[in-house]
């Protein structure tokens, strides 16, 4: 590395921040859920740190559909921009998925969680893009969890286990011209089915580490996974296997 790459990575850390500039990788996952009855499909998507990971494993941490408000201030005029188009971009709403079934029914009793967490697990770990386009069918992606709403944010013990995604054929490569396109939903539209979380947002939390801060500045893939980890989440994955 000659004095000018040095200098370059100086002047990278300098004005995106040490943890931005040393990126390597910024997973996401963007799931569609095609229904019948001429419904819409269903779209939800789930990000990671917003500053990039530096492990190059895509499958190394926990993604969710909300994203702390606390950022570098690199990332602040973005944030900005964005809620031009929604009064709270950094967290996504997941109601219209809830609202139809497979077939295009309206659900009987119709409800949805504050956020939606997916938690990796495959083993070893895949390196992106190749060794994910190599997974096989019947892989146990993922585990998802629900934070019911945002009181229950701060408590590991109200955090549900509710399902997991397993492949069902090979990886296969999207091209520009597939036609398929996601819509993810603003936190707007659940706002007006529960507009009292609007406001708890900005409840004041203390962790079980210590940290205090409001849910929205604490609620993300990082707290999930260290309360995925505690392992005193309710397991409602696991009564359906001992049912099944």
């Amino acid at each position: 590395m000659n004095s000018n790459d040095n200098k370059n990575n100086k002047l990278a850390k300098m004005f995106l921040g040490k943890r931005l500039a040393s990126a390597k990788l910024f997973p996401a996952v963007a799931i569609k859920l095609f229904r019948g009855n001429r419904i819409e499909s269903g779209n939800i998507l789930f990000l990671g740190c917003k500053v990039g990971q530096e492990e190059e494993d895509f499958f190394a941490h926990c993604l969710c559909t909300q994203i702390t408000s606390s950022m570098p201030a690199t990332l602040k005029p973005i944030l900005k921009l964005f809620k031009k188009y929604s009064a709270t971009p950094l967290l996504l709403g997941n109601s219209n998925l809830c609202a139809f079934d497979m077939d295009g029914e309206m659900s009987n009793d119709f409800n949805f969680p504050f956020c939606l967490t997916l938690r990796p697990r495959v083993e070893n770990g895949a390196r992106f893009l190749d060794e994910v386009l190599d997974i096989p069918a019947g892989t146990h992606l993922y585990d998802l969890f629900a934070s019911p709403d945002p009181l229950s944010v701060a408590d590991g013990r109200k955090l549900q286990r509710i399902g997991r995604i397993v492949t069902t054929s090979e990886m296969i490569p999207s091209i520009p011209s597939d036609g398929l396109f996601f819509r993810h939903q603003k936190k707007d539209e659940d706002f007006q089915f529960k507009p009292h979380w609007k406001s708890e947002l900005q409840t004041k939390v203390t962790l079980r580490t210590g940290r205090k801060g409001t849910v929205a500045s604490v609620a993300g893939w990082k707290l999930f996974e260290h309360q995925i980890a505690d392992g005193g989440y309710i397991d409602f994955e696991e009564a359906s296997e001992g049912s099944s």
